[in-house]
This record gives C-alpha cells, structure tokens and sequence, in this order.
C-alpha cells in the first residue's frame, strides 16, 4: 500500500480494524499450528467451498464497476485468478488449482472435494456480495472488495502460514503452501492497484465505501463462526 495514506482511507481502514470478521478468533487459533492431520484436511475441504467462489465476487464487481480504469484492474486481478497469464506475466495456475495442489499434498483427492457441501455460511456470504452487484451499489462494492477482500487477504492467508509452519515440524506431510504463500506477497500489489483505481469513487461516498467494507466482513464473521464450529474451535488458547 501506500507509503502515506489520506485520512479518508485510514478512517475506513479503523472503522473495521478490531471487527470480528476481519479479528476472527478462527485466525488467531490457526496460526498457533495447535490441530492434527485430520483437523486440517477437514479445514482444506471446507475452505475450498469459498475458494472457489471468491473469483465470481471479481467477476460481479466488474459488472457495476463505474469506470474502464477500475473495470480494467479488476479483470487483471480476474485473469490472475483464473491463471491466464497477461502481457509480460509468468504463466501459472489458477488460484484453484493452486488450492487443489494444497489439498492433494494432505492426502485428499479430487473425489473428496467434489463430494464436499459449502457450510451456510459460505452460502450466506456468497448472498449478501451477490445482493451488492445485482442491487447496483457501486461504493458498498468497492468497499467489500478492495477493503474486505483484497487488502484484508495477507492478514487471513498469512494466519494459515504461520500455522503451517508450525505444523511441518510435527508431520510426515509435504505440504504445499503455495496457494496461501502467494496471497500475502501477491494481494498487497492487486490492493494498492485497486485502491488506485477506485480512488475517485471511494472520494465520492466514502461513507458508502466504509458501509461497504463492514457489510463484508459481517458476512465473513458468519462464515468464519460457522467454520470454526465445524472444525470444534471456541477459543484462542492463552
């Protein structure tokens, strides 16, 4: 991001900083590294539900996305998702796959991820980003995209890598972290280019925008508490 931001942006930014569904628990308790192959596997499959779907959400956004510099920026983060590679870019797989390769070093197979159901609240969340696109709300989307996607993504994925590490220790997996390693060095580029873009449209309603970005992440809470109950998890140990 940034290396100096406007008090607009910082404001937005407070305005969901100690939020559950930015602050979840769930988190805090992954990167500890304190579960079993089992537990793992079990959050592999559950979490793939909302992979996924996460690139739809670019996909929608694109769609009342009000100017051609954000449409475009948008369909590079798009493309990126999908794995094709644009002008001057490495080729690689799309975040998916990237996910797939994760599960299938735990052990698990195409048949496991196929048969797997998204719990509600992955459904809930996919509701209420899809009510925003098809409802025309043009800040609460930038909000809930820039600022309760992209730029919150190395927080959450970075959580998964921490706890992974230290996990390895204590197992025979050869686990590959690519897919949540890539999102903390990546999504801080894609964030700063979005935040760019969006800038003229986040100056308009900021309001809006914030309204947005907390709406997101209520979702993201109910997802997260329904995640972190079919996975048995409460509390952060002290």
């Amino acid at each position: 991001m940034p290396e100096t931001e406007s008090a607009m942006i910082t404001d937005i930014r407070a305005s969901y900083a100690y939020h559950p569904g930015f602050q979840h628990y769930f988190w805090k308790w992954f990167a500890l590294g304190d579960f079993d192959e089992a537990r793992l596997r079990q959050f592999a499959l559950l979490y793939y539900q909302h992979v996924r779907r996460f690139r739809l959400y670019i996909a929608g956004a694109i769609t009342i996305a009000p100017s051609e510099a954000l449409q475009r920026v948008l369909a590079e983060n798009l493309a990126d998702e999908y794995g094709v590679a644009l002008a001057g870019q490495p080729v690689a797989d799309s975040h998916p796959e990237m996910y797939r390769k994760f599960m299938r070093s735990l052990g698990l197979s195409e048949a496991d991820w196929n048969n797997a159901e998204p719990i509600a609240g992955i459904c809930r969340f996919q509701e209420i980003h899809f009510a925003l696109f098809r409802g025309g709300l043009v800040a609460e989307m930038i909000g809930a995209v820039v600022f309760g996607m992209e730029s919150s993504t190395p927080y959450r994925h970075g959580s998964v890598v921490e706890g992974l590490k230290v996990f390895r220790p204590h197992s025979r997996l050869d686990i590959d972290a690519t897919f949540f390693e890539a999102h903390v060095s990546g999504d801080e580029a894609h964030s700063r280019d979005l935040l760019n873009a969006a800038m003229p449209f986040i100056e308009a309603d900021p309001e809006g925008v914030g309204r947005g970005a907390r709406l997101s992440f209520d979702a993201r809470k109910l997802f997260l508490d329904d995640l972190a109950q079919a996975l048995n998890v409460s509390h952060v140990p002290s």
